[in-house]
């Protein structure tokens, strides 16, 4: 899709897409946070390895260690417990829980957890698990983009392409990769998280971003560019998309959780609203080959 930006738009783009690291202040969940999702990317050939479509639990906070010694794959029994539930969030409400059925080897130096939820959700299911105290059920409010949303956020784009040099002649062939609106907070203002990329014959260039929607103004709170050479591999592309958001640590605020995909690897980073900017503030379930 290559729509046309109408100029009349009224948008603010942010100077700083991210605050400075010290001026964070983030207080961390009491209990470790499990990205919940189907296996879309790694399939080993053995029975303890884990199977495309297989429901996952992959423990992101706290980070664990890289394993020590000679040993290259971290002892699950440390991470998951056979039986154990855990509370399971999608898009800020509770659905039921997530049984820990085997763990299984994940990646070449992974683990993760094979999980079958309790209540009735798809196994395509995206969300988040935790077992933290106080974190309040509410209704989903994850949405589709209106019309003024996607062509304000392709103009934010297409803004942040042109801050990173990348050629005019291509900012009318911007697609939307993908787009949702969700709710961060009690404000019922919508935030929007998307994936926007360019691409010619020669390279790739891909814009993930998250705005924050006031009326009729729209805010850049966060950018990332990537640039993609290899077009045959795509050895050298970072893929980055939304899995979920929940406020973890009951400050009335969501944290907003990113996949992050290499060439053979992922990685999985939380982000929080610090003064309308979205910081890092972990990262963790690193796993590739």
């Amino acid at each position: 899709m290559n729509p046309r930006i109408p100029a009349i738009l009224l948008l603010t783009v942010s100077a700083s897409a991210v605050a400075p690291q010290d001026s964070v202040k983030w207080t961390p969940p009491d209990a470790p946070v499990y990205v919940v999702t189907p296996d879309n990317s790694s399939e080993g050939s053995g029975p303890s390895s884990t199977k495309f479509r297989d429901l996952l639990m992959v423990q992101i906070f706290p980070s664990v260690p890289a394993p020590a010694g000679d040993d290259r794959r971290s002892d699950g029994t440390r991470l998951y417990e056979k039986g154990k539930l855990a509370a399971l969030f999608v898009d800020g409400q509770r659905q039921g829980d997530v049984r820990v059925e085997a763990i299984k080897e994940h990646h070449c130096d992974s683990v993760a957890a094979l999980v079958v939820p309790t209540a009735a959700v798809s196994r395509k299911t995206l969300g988040l698990a935790t077992n933290a105290g106080g974190i309040q059920s509410r209704p989903g409010s994850r949405r589709n983009p209106t019309a003024f949303e996607r062509t304000s956020s392709v103009q934010l784009a297409t803004r942040e392409f042109r801050r990173n040099n990348v050629a005019g002649a291509l900012m009318t062939r911007i697609n939307i990769q993908s787009l949702v609106a969700i709710e961060v907070d009690g404000s019922k203002e919508k935030t929007l998280v998307g994936s926007f990329f360019a691409q010619t014959k020669m390279e790739r260039h891909d814009m993930f971003l998250v705005a924050r929607v006031s009326g009729s103004r729209v805010s850049l709170e966060y950018s990332r560019y990537g640039q993609t050479t290899d077009l045959e591999d795509f050895k050298d592309h970072e893929s980055i998309g939304l899995i979920d958001h929940l406020d973890l640590n009951r400050d009335r605020s969501d944290e907003i959780v990113l996949r992050v995909g290499g060439y053979e690897s992922e990685k999985y980073e939380i982000y929080a609203r610090q003064l309308g900017k979205w910081q890092l503030v972990a990262t963790g379930g690193e796993a590739g080959c």
